[in-house]
């Protein structure tokens, strides 16, 4: 595909961009963005809507500075998207919650969310020790004793 000279610069001018971001160069990006902003004339034809397009771009990325490190997520191979996340809801949640007709009450929703991800990742025995350290530490708060409780059920008492 044959670019004109113009189109060849403003791909270039994207790369800059692109690299700085992924250098963590935030501030370097926003201020070649505040330079093309200033050489774009204030009266012509097309200017305006040229103007108020570069200025709310670079306002959408200032406003997100602080969370933009893309460089620092590379270096360390970590993700830069919601792609697992969202895969992760589908998977987990969409599967038993979202089907025609169902209605959940939020606690009740989040109670067998927890016991999907606990599930999911095959950590019942971790999930056992944590719910067991917390029933301890909660007795110990309240100066109550520790709940004893056996493998084998007690028989019910019967009804007067």
């Amino acid at each position: 595909m044959l670019l004109c000279r113009g189109q060849r610069r403003a791909k270039a001018r994207v790369e800059t961009q692109k690299d700085r971001l992924f250098d963590d160069d935030v501030e370097a990006l926003l201020d070649e963005m505040a330079r093309r902003l200033d050489l774009i004339p204030k009266t012509g034809l097309g200017t305006k809507g040229r103007r108020d397009r570069l200025r709310k771009a670079r306002n959408y990325i200032a406003r997100r500075a602080s969370k933009l490190h893309y460089g620092w997520l590379r270096r360390r191979d970590l993700v830069s998207s919601t792609g697992i996340v969202e895969g992760a809801v589908k998977n987990l949640i969409g599967r038993r919650c979202d089907h025609g007709g169902m209605r959940w009450i939020r606690e009740r929703a989040q109670a067998v969310l927890q016991l999907r991800c606990i599930e999911a990742d095959r950590d019942w025995t971790g999930c056992e020790q944590f719910v067991h350290d917390r029933l301890r530490a909660d007795a110990r708060l309240k100066c109550a004793p520790e709940r004893l409780q056996t493998a084998i059920a007690q028989q019910l008492p019967e009804a007067a």
